[in-house]
């Protein structure tokens, strides 16, 4: 698909979905549809497309807790492509961050969705994913790097258990 052509499907799914700026999400700009911000960024060849979905800043208090929660929750998620998170540095917000399919391949019906989705679920995340919690995981109970050395010298010499 070429640039116009790609222009003109977000065009015709932000007009759908009344988007503030019917050209924006087609020209990288940040889009505001139904009041959430979107953005798509693609390589011009049309292999790789990403689908950028603006979740909010975090408070500067519980900055570091919050992060650290949004690495775990993307480790936790190995297998889960879709589930990646990133920092816009201007808005200071924190990014969703959703592979779309080749855009060459892209259809309307599938972009159209993916955005309702994504507008249904971006308030909740917002309060369970910006917010400082304790996050249960299988990593709990794994032995830090050093722990592991530690433990692993010990039972090579033969202070430890088998």
């Amino acid at each position: 698909m070429n640039l116009p052509a790609f222009q003109a499907l977000c065009r015709h799914v932000s007009q759908s979905l009344q988007a503030e700026d019917a050209d924006a999400l087609g020209t990288g700009r940040p889009s505001k549809i139904r009041g959430e911000t979107f953005e798509i960024l693609w390589q011009p060849d049309g292999q790789a497309a990403v689908l950028l979905t603006y979740l909010g800043a975090v408070d500067d208090d519980h900055a570091k807790q919050v992060y650290e929660q949004l690495l775990l929750v993307q480790l936790t998620g190995w297998n889960d492509l879709d589930l990646r998170f990133g920092f816009d540095p201007v808005t200071r917000q924190v990014l969703l961050c959703t592979r779309l399919p080749a855009v060459a391949l892209l259809e309307e019906s599938e972009l159209r969705a993916l955005l309702e989705r994504l507008q249904l679920q971006v308030e909740r995340w917002r309060e369970v994913l910006l917010r400082p919690a304790r996050i249960q995981t299988p990593f709990a109970g794994f032995m830090s790097p050093d722990e592991q050395v530690t433990s692993r010298s010990a039972r090579e010499s033969g202070g430890g258990l088998s």
